[in-house]
């Protein structure tokens, strides 16, 4: 048996969150049901890609192919690497695309005044001396994930111009989406 003597309730607290995640990691990647892929992720190429500032287009799509428990722990390593984790929306919101609040943060939506199927994503970060975030990651109720690399932002506000009818806007639409950005 290993003894590991940990200096702090903090410390303590991570190094248990880490092991948890991990345990998962590892019973998902002993999943019965992947006779249909025979390369299955490990839990060092989750850690790799959830770890990466930038998503290659390759790493997306296959983590898109895995199982929906792949992809769960996948959801769950992102959200250890969250800078914010953006709730869902309002529930008497009757717009399209609502906004969303957290501590530190708000997305929202405008619409394009000079293109009427093109519209606004605009991130406000409140605190300018906190981390910046450098990707925005939606994902569905499914996890499946979409990643957008952000633009340094101006004044605070990171802007991103999407096709109102997008795969993007369309998670974006869905109360039940997980918005988080890294």
């Amino acid at each position: 048996m290993m003894r590991i003597s940990l200096n702090t309730m903090e410390t303590s607290e991570r190094a248990a969150q880490i092991f948890d995640a991990s345990m998962l990691v590892s019973e998902y990647m002993l999943d019965p049901d992947r006779e249909d892929n025979p390369r299955q992720l490990s839990a060092s190429d989750l850690y790799r890609m959830t770890s990466a500032v930038d998503m290659n287009d390759a790493d997306i799509e296959t983590i898109d192919r895995e199982p929906e428990t792949t992809r769960a722990a996948y959801v769950q390593m992102l959200d250890s690497y969250a800078i914010y984790h953006l709730p869902p929306p309002m529930a008497a919101s009757t717009d399209t695309f609502p906004a969303r609040d957290c501590e530190g943060c708000r997305l929202r939506f405008e619409s394009s005044r000079a293109e009427s199927d093109q519209i606004y994503i605009i991130i406000e970060l409140h605190d300018r001396h906190a981390d910046l975030p450098h990707v925005l990651i939606v994902s569905d109720a499914d996890n499946y994930c979409r990643h957008i690399s952000l633009p340094a932002p101006r004044n605070g506000i990171i802007q991103l111009i999407s096709q109102r009818n997008s795969p993007l806007m369309e998670m974006l639409s869905d109360p039940r989406t997980k918005v988080i950005l890294r």
